[in-house]
């Protein structure tokens, strides 16, 4: 090959490759359980392509039906211990009472545990009752006030 055609070649790859760097993922959803799934198969010792699909169907299942007669549903544990460190949620239980679900806090060896900031302030302003209807009121009250003084300094600097 010519030095030219090379060239060429290599201008074209890097344009295909630029376009790639750039393409549009905003249809693409990333799918935990897929790459749970994969991540624990590497370990699976199936002995036929029936045994690996039955594997396969085992663990991507959402919910499971647990207890003696299937009481209880129960979510897809492997997913659950993904989300459960990366998301809070609100959860409401069968006597219809909401809780706040916060993600776990797992052991990061000789460090300790890591508890990212944002979360430790909206713990702490759980705890001193801020989402409370009066907790709310209040925070909205300084909040107005607080408000209105920024726009009076601001106004006044300006003057």
């Amino acid at each position: 090959m010519s030095a030219s055609a090379i060239g060429r070649l290599k201008d074209g790859w890097l344009d295909e490759h630029t376009a790639w760097q750039k393409r549009d993922l905003s249809a693409k959803r990333y799918n935990h359980l897929a790459r749970l799934i994969y991540a624990e198969a590497v370990s699976w010792k199936p002995t036929h392509l029936a045994e690996l699909r039955e594997y396969v169907d085992r663990q991507r299942r959402g919910h499971y039906l647990e207890g003696h007669a299937g009481e209880y549903i129960a979510p897809n544990w492997a997913v659950y211990q993904r989300e459960s460190l990366l998301y809070a949620d609100v959860e409401a239980y069968q006597d219809g009472k909401l809780e706040w679900s916060s993600p776990r806090d797992p052991p990061y060896g000789h460090f300790g545990s890591f508890r990212p900031p944002a979360l430790r302030v909206v713990e702490a302003m759980d705890q001193v009752g801020m989402f409370t209807p009066d907790g709310l009121k209040a925070v909205s009250d300084i909040w107005a006030v607080w408000s209105t003084g920024i726009k009076r300094i601001t106004t006044t600097a300006r003057s």
